[in-house]
């Protein structure tokens, strides 16, 4: 919002971006300082008026340009196990994490998995388990760990979201339905979902 302001104040042009369906309270205080509304869904524009514009969501090219190979040696894995990908949000969720290590040494027979925990959250007594690595957190790296990645579960945002639709990241149904490790992860994850989040639960 002081962005929004400073801007009007200087007679600066003001575009911003809503992500999900409906507004949330801090665009919709700063549409109306707003020139344009990009939103991803034709259905948004009802809620934002003439100023909307669909433009789907911006992603970075650098998340396309991500090497398997550079992310197999970040996380010292070897094996040709499937990927499975852990997020739980840019802090990390206690629900999340208790919930795959409670379940990673059933895990780990079917998977190579990446798991991002959050800062302060990485356990020290699973530091050496073969076939799991885990991270506070990822910033530059990132692209290469979703290039080597087969299957993400994560408590996300719509952004995050549509990341990993477009790099093509999904669920291996085949693999994991009736999977009660699996299972005990997805359920963590579907509680700690908020409004404007997704998660998928395949059990």
């Amino acid at each position: 919002m002081p962005v929004v302001l400073a801007a009007r104040f200087l007679h600066i042009p003001v575009i911003i971006h809503e992500s999900d369906i409906t507004p949330g309270l801090a665009n919709k205080i700063a549409s109306k300082g707003a020139n344009k509304i990009c939103v991803n869904f034709p259905e948004t524009l009802k809620y934002v008026g003439e100023k909307g514009v669909v433009t789907g969501t911006p992603l970075r090219q650098e998340i396309f340009t991500g090497s398997k190979s550079t992310g197999m040696n970040l996380c010292k894995f070897n094996s040709s196990k499937p990927v499975l990908l852990i997020m739980g949000g840019s802090s990390g969720s206690v629900t999340v994490n208790d919930a795959v290590r409670a379940a990673i040494h059933d895990l780990v027979k079917q998977f190579n998995v990446v798991h991002i925990c959050g800062k302060g959250k990485i356990e020290p007594s699973l530091e050496n388990l073969n076939g799991y690595k885990q991270f506070e957190f990822v910033s530059t790296d990132l692209k290469h760990l979703f290039a080597m990645t087969d299957v993400i579960v994560s408590r996300a945002g719509a952004v995050r979201s549509v990341w990993k639709i477009v790099q093509g990241l999904g669920w291996r149904v085949g693999q994991t339905h009736g999977h009660t490790a699996w299972c005990r992860v997805m359920e963590a994850v579907a509680m700690e979902t908020k409004v404007g989040e997704h998660a998928l639960l395949l059990c």
